[in-house]
């Protein structure tokens, strides 16, 4: 507890909250929330989605109502990686081709996993290895593997 709230920590270190949320609902909308290490900020969200087997999204975050925001915001999208704080949206990154490609050039698509990472590290965020993109968008083959996405 610090401040009167609940600070997610593993092992003094700490971590950020997580949803993974399917897009669409038919019914009651499945919804799984956790902490996950590997991005971490302090303040805002990041969000991004993916179409298949079944479309989700996912959320990193600390805050409910911000990861909220964002996921919201990438919803106006067939696809898309959004960094948002205060509930203003920091970066956007469109991935607009069956929510799973870009019309971007090399060139333009390394800038803006950069500029991704440049907001998150602006949130708090100290990225080591791959775009923070590549890993959320990674997580969802381990989310789908260990059947968090059914």
């Amino acid at each position: 507890m610090q401040d009167g709230k609940i600070v997610p920590e593993y092992e003094g270190e700490k971590v950020s909250r997580l949803s993974v949320i399917r897009r669409y609902a038919e019914g009651k909308r499945h919804v799984v929330n956790g902490l996950f290490k590997g991005v971490y900020v302090e303040n805002g969200a990041v969000a991004t989605s993916w179409p298949a087997p079944i479309p989700y999204f996912v959320v990193v975050g600390q805050e409910s109502e911000e990861m909220c925001y964002c996921a919201k915001e990438v919803d106006q999208y067939s696809g898309a990686c959004i960094v948002t704080d205060g509930k203003t949206n920091k970066n956007v990154m469109p991935i607009e081709i069956y929510g799973m490609m870009t019309n971007m050039t090399v060139k333009e698509l390394t800038s803006s996993a950069r500029a991704i990472d440049a907001a998150l590290e602006e949130l708090g965020n100290h990225n080591e290895g791959e775009p923070v993109v590549n890993k959320l968008l990674s997580l969802f083959i381990s989310l789908h593997r260990f059947r968090f996405m059914e």
